[in-house]
């Protein structure tokens, strides 16, 4: 007769369907509803070396926001003085916008990563068991 390999859990498990969608359910997003600050206040009564890195990583990527936002302003101006006409100026001050926010942010990120200790932990740890608790806490979809 012909051999049969349905069934087989060691084929099952090499199979590229089974393996798409267990790496596919390891990074699905998680389906959480919005939280606010009061959340992680509640959050900070149960883990309060978590809350205190997720109130850390809110202001650092504000700082962080804002530090692109200023590299924006600057490269802008920087690249409108260079246009020739008003379309001109405009493209340029976009086009060299672009690449300073990057910088602007980047480089105020590694400023935080200093200043705030952002090294000294995981922040996806933290995200992670925060976002845990809110599931099970009242974020769950």
């Amino acid at each position: 007769g012909t051999i049969s390999w349905a069934g087989d859990p060691y084929v099952a498990s090499m199979s590229l369907k089974a393996k798409f969608n267990e790496i596919a359910e390891r990074y699905a997003p998680a389906q959480v509803k919005s939280w606010t600050q009061a959340d992680i206040d509640r959050f900070a009564k149960v883990d309060p070396v978590n809350a205190g890195r997720i109130r850390t990583l809110q202001t650092t990527g504000t700082i962080s926001w804002a530090g692109g936002v200023a590299g924006f302003v600057l490269g802008a101006a920087v690249f409108w003085k260079r246009g020739g006409t008003v379309n001109g100026a405009t493209v340029a001050a976009i086009i060299g916008g672009i690449p300073s926010y990057m910088v602007g942010h980047e480089a105020t990120h590694q400023v935080l990563t200093f200043t705030h200790e952002l090294y000294k932990f995981n922040a996806m740890d933290a995200n992670k068991a925060f976002l845990g608790w809110w599931a099970k806490n009242g974020g769950a979809i």
